[in-house]
């Protein structure tokens, strides 16, 4: 539910200057197993810096552009992680 509820609100506060805003969440199942897929037309965020998305308070967007602490999406990924994903 945490991860859930994280990704979702992501994809609400990086497009949330998108006009219109659109989030599409997706059930996905393939060889790897189950699960939801969330896609926004949100800010996005240059692919040299996906090693550091995951990361404990690392932000690819300035504080005063976005609240928020960084450590959202590092929860997320050890959540997921420990369940297999």
């Amino acid at each position: 539910q945490v991860t859930v509820r994280n990704l979702l609100a992501n994809a609400v506060k990086y497009s949330r200057t998108r006009e219109p805003a659109v989030i599409t969440v997706r059930a996905v199942r393939n060889d790897a197993g189950t699960g939801l897929e969330v896609e926004d037309n949100g800010v996005g965020f240059q692919m040299k810096y996906v090693d550091k998305l995951f990361g404990v308070f690392q932000r690819l967007h300035q504080a005063e552009e976005f609240e928020g602490t960084g450590i959202g999406l590092a929860n997320v990924k050890r959540i997921v992680e420990r369940h297999g994903g």
